[in-house]
């Protein structure tokens, strides 16, 4: 098991896969069953299909994504995941004003559309605001974390979490985003502790 698992991290970290597609690291965790399932991470070689796999798989069954990515796995595509989900809010919540100022038109009405200027100054403040976030849950939960996940670990969890940017813009939900993204990065990190355990005692019982 020890060769499966360091075979998938090498391969991880590779440019010709950049998701692993779970190879070795399966027989441990349990194989994914389609796009965006069980340790299937996202894939900037496939953005469109892979964004929407994986952010339904995070919204609706956290748990199981989670406990299927690998524990010490690369943040960058994670971090491309975050950064695409502020983009996909901020278009979103100005479609979604267009629509409201269309229906109740005056002064105070949205301004149409989204535009590029406000895109491009919206999404990396998003995104610096979700990395000084990661970092804060990181010094919270370091004493519980098992050893070796540092705050890589934490930062993948969290950027994964920010698929609930996608509804900022519903009414009422919008507004609870900020506790279900914490309840989304509770239950990552306890995932992936319970699964940096297993391989720490598997990795053990072979030495």
């Amino acid at each position: 098991m020890k060769d499966r698992t360091d075979g998938a991290r090498t391969r991880r970290h590779g440019v010709s896969d950049p998701n692993a597609r779970y190879h070795g690291f399966a027989p441990l965790y349990g194989a994914p069953d389609g796009e965006g399932g069980a340790g299937e991470e996202f894939d900037p070689y496939c953005p469109v299909r892979s964004f929407a796999g994986v952010a339904a798989s995070v919204l609706v069954s956290p748990g199981r994504f989670f406990s299927g990515i690998e524990p010490h796995g690369p943040a960058r595509y994670a971090l491309l995941f975050a950064l695409a989900c502020s983009v996909v809010s901020y278009a979103l919540e100005r479609t979604a004003g267009r629509a409201l100022a269309a229906v109740l038109p005056g002064p105070g009405s949205v301004p149409a559309g989204p535009d590029l200027a406000g895109l491009v100054l919206a999404a990396p403040l998003s995104l610096l605001g979700l990395l000084f976030s990661a970092f804060a849950v990181h010094l919270l939960a370091r004493p519980f974390l098992a050893r070796g996940l540092g705050i890589g670990a934490t930062l993948r969890v969290a950027c994964y979490a920010n698929a609930t940017a996608v509804l900022a813009w519903v009414p009422v939900l919008g507004a609870l985003t900020p506790l279900y993204w914490l309840c989304l990065v509770v239950i990552g990190l306890r995932a992936l502790h319970r699964s940096a355990l297993l391989l720490e005692e598997d990795e053990g019982s072979v030495s």
